[in-house]
């Protein structure tokens, strides 16, 4: 799922119906994109030496060192504590979040998206129950937090140190304690020892660095039955190296 809830697979089709629909309100033809756009931004795009994969190799790629910066950039215009509540099935749960902290201290488009997924999804024919899940990369904790409101036995939100803080506070703002418990995992250094029957993961592929760490968590968190949702939003063009390797 990407940040919409839409299936990446169909994107293509999506932004050209999106944008087919934009042409028509202006008096444009849809199919003048169709059949001749395409073809004129791969010529441009050969002219120049570069790939014809599309609008995607087209844009220069950030580096994990600048999308941190851009992040902090905008969180630090709104630097602060905040309050708000999420409603999952006419469950009211708060999320304490304090912008600017660290990059988790912040929820991100993909969780709330993941969580949203999440209220939709026939748990009781997907997964035992008493279920156990475990959240990577947690952050403020929305997605983990949601499976124990839907019947989890127990869910382990697990992220770095910088984000224990702020993860701890919203099972304690919430009262989760008695099911959730947060716990400090550092994929690259710290193998996971258990295994769960629902693995949650939402915005954690946007470091290169972390994906080989990331499919290891993955892997070592896994077992047959066990089922994955991961919910991300593409920002770099190194994201698809991710897919690749899973």
């Amino acid at each position: 799922l990407n940040d919409k809830g839409t299936k990446t697979a169909n994107w293509p089709n999506l932004a050209l119906s999106t944008l087919g629909g934009h042409l028509r309100a202006t008096g444009r033809d849809p199919g003048d994109l169709i059949q001749g756009s395409w073809r004129e931004l791969h010529r441009t795009l050969a002219g120049n030496g570069r790939s014809k994969r599309g609008l995607q190799i087209a844009a220069a790629p950030m580096n994990n060192a600048d999308l941190a910066d851009m992040h902090r950039e905008r969180l630090g215009r709104s630097k602060g504590g905040s309050r708000s509540t999420f409603t999952l099935h006419d469950q009211p749960l708060t999320l304490v979040e304090e912008h600017g902290r660290c990059l988790g201290s912040s929820v991100w488009p993909s969780a709330t998206v993941l969580a949203r997924y999440m209220e939709g999804w026939d748990i009781e024919s997907n997964l035992p129950k008493g279920f156990t899940c475990v959240e990577l990369g947690c952050g403020v904790g929305l997605p983990g937090m949601c499976a124990a409101l839907l019947g989890a036995l127990s869910v382990d939100l697990t992220d770095t140190e910088e984000c224990i803080p702020i993860a701890q506070a919203n099972v304690d703002a919430n009262k989760l304690s008695d099911v959730v418990e947060v716990r400090e995992l550092d994929w690259a250094s710290s193998p996971l020892t258990a295994t769960y029957d629902l693995v949650l993961a939402a915005d954690v592929v946007y470091a290169p660095e972390c994906h080989a760490p990331l499919v290891r968590a993955l892997l070592g968190s896994t077992t047959r039955g066990s089922i994955v949702l991961l919910a991300y939003k593409q920002r770099v063009v190194t994201d698809d190296a991710f897919w690749e390797q899973v």
